[in-house]
């Protein structure tokens, strides 16, 4: 998969086709060039925040193309700003369930409430969702 500014070059085989958006996808992960997970990242410094790409994922994307068909290619589709991290295994347009993907209040494996703990460096809160972090979530749903 090679991505572009507005669109997404696919390679099939022997075909090769070039899918525009009108809305492109901020970043595709991929494992031996299959698309497994896409992220739509949103910052609230420039008015947007996870609900916009929640609204992103329901409303822009149809989930009868290839790329977005259930268990075809991409698995996890994450919505991300600084604050707050949400992820959906199957778009499914307004019907698309989101659920949180956050550490916690006081943090990863402690109880309490919903949301992030908050940073005592300069770190933003979903500061956790990293390439590490990335990279166990695209082991975890290879494995499943």
């Amino acid at each position: 998969v090679i991505c572009f500014g507005m669109g997404l070059t696919l390679r099939d085989g022997n075909r090769e086709y070039f899918a525009l958006f009108a809305s492109p996808i901020d970043m595709v992960l991929s494992v031996n060039g299959i698309p497994v997970v896409a992220l739509e990242l949103k910052n609230q410094l420039t008015g947007q925040n996870v609900e916009n790409s929640r609204q992103q994922w329901m409303n822009d994307r149809d989930p009868r193309e290839e790329l977005f068909q259930f268990n075809h290619r991409i698995l996890a589709y994450f919505g991300v700003d600084l604050y707050e991290a949400i992820m959906a295994t199957e778009l499914r347009g307004p019907q698309t369930f989101f659920m949180p993907f956050n550490q916690g209040s006081n943090g990863a494996g402690e109880v309490g409430g919903a949301g992030n703990p908050q940073r005592d460096d300069d770190e933003y809160v979903t500061s956790y969702f990293s390439v590490e972090d990335t990279c166990y979530v695209l082991l975890y749903l290879y494995k499943s």
